[in-house]
């Protein structure tokens, strides 16, 4: 709570001549020890202080008066006082200065309020670091879960094992070279790794098929970026991910599926996700045919710009794939895949398929 000021006289050799009961409260004294026997520099904290004060006093008495003078006082029991005090000159009629009055404003409750301020916004920082943290934990939770659920997707075929996470790679490198925000990366990181989710209610024996599909398994294949959309729609966090993951099979001419949309009706996220995932799939063996290879699959992109991919991506990606090799994590911000994946995605199939043979 805050105290009344204080007020004194003092005469011209700085002696208290009179003094008011705050001020005598703020010195810890009592008026008998202090009237006429004490000047107020006695109180002041240090010589500097006393000599600083005999000046301002001085100053005062030729301008009438000097404000907001911060020090601190020192008290008959040694504690210190924070305050600010005013000068003012106090005039004999004949115009001579004879006494100044002293105006005290004890700061320590000014004092307390600043260190409460200070340690309620250290709390707040330290409440933030911690949250921060616990954000960083879940969101590498959330990643790694969304890595483990496409692995377990992806080795429902060995054909497509890690398929999800080297396309989730991809479209970061692409969406980085197209100079997208960060938000809109991470949410097509996220659409990439999820963007088979709906091949969960497809067939294996449709998806492992060596042969070419007939209408019918077609039509169920391409159903899977809907479904893919009706699993994830009841979860609200992932309402930017939907139009991705529906529509990534969409071509420019209008001839793709589900909507049949155009050119710049399939979102600008998809397209990309497009280019990625068809280009993983030409460089990867699949069961009705070997790989085409990283030379093949780029002609493929480039001959198909403007009419099942936008052309603006797939400039993008090639840049991407002339850059650096990748890192251990595909998912990293800023990788790039290098002419080294078509190779490292064959050969991970070869390896895999004899291990799947043997299984009963």
């Amino acid at each position: 709570m805050k105290v009344p000021d204080g007020y004194c006289f003092l005469s011209r050799d700085g002696t208290i001549l009179k003094a008011t009961v705050p001020l005598l409260a703020m010195l810890g004294t009592d008026r008998p020890s202090v009237v006429g026997k004490c000047r107020f520099g006695d109180f002041l904290d240090s010589e500097t202080e006393r000599r600083r004060f005999a000046v301002l006093c001085l100053e005062a008495r030729r301008t009438g008066r000097v404000e907001n003078v911060a020090c601190e006082l020192k008290r008959a029991d040694g504690l210190r006082v924070p305050v600010n005090i005013d000068l003012e000159a106090r005039l004999r009629p004949e115009g001579a200065a004879r006494l100044l009055k002293v105006r005290i404003e004890d700061l320590t409750y000014v004092r307390d309020l600043e260190r409460g301020l200070v340690r309620s916004r250290d709390a707040y920082f330290n409440m933030l670091k911690d949250l921060h943290a616990s954000l960083a934990e879940v969101r590498e939770l959330l990643n790694e879960f969304l890595l483990a659920f496409a692995n377990a997707l992806d080795a429902k075929s060995h054909w497509t094992m890690g398929h999800s996470e080297r396309v989730a790679g991809y479209c970061v490198g692409i969406s980085r070279e197209m100079g997208l925000a960060g938000k809109e990366i991470e949410t097509l990181r996220v659409a990439a790794i999820l963007h088979d989710i709906g091949k969960i209610g497809t067939f294996d024996e449709v998806l492992d098929k060596p042969g070419k599909l007939t209408a019918q398994e077609y039509e169920l294949v391409k159903k899977h970026p809907d479904k893919g959309g009706t699993i994830l729609e009841p979860i609200k966090k992932m309402k930017g991910v939907l139009p991705i993951i529906i529509h990534h099979h969409e071509k420019m001419n209008g001839m793709g599926y589900p909507g049949g949309l155009k050119a710049g009706e399939i979102p600008l996220l998809a397209r990309i996700l497009a280019v990625a995932d068809s280009y993983d799939s030409m460089i990867a063996d699949r069961p009705y045919r070997p790989s085409l290879g990283r030379e093949r699959a780029i002609a493929e992109l480039k001959s198909q710009a403007g009419t099942q991919f936008d052309p603006a991506v797939v400039q993008a990606f090639l840049k991407v794939l002339e850059g650096p090799r990748p890192t251990s994590d595909p998912t990293a911000p800023g990788v790039n895949l290098s002419r080294n994946s078509a190779r490292s995605v064959k050969k991970t199939s070869f390896m895999v398929r004899p291990l799947l043979k043997k299984s009963p």
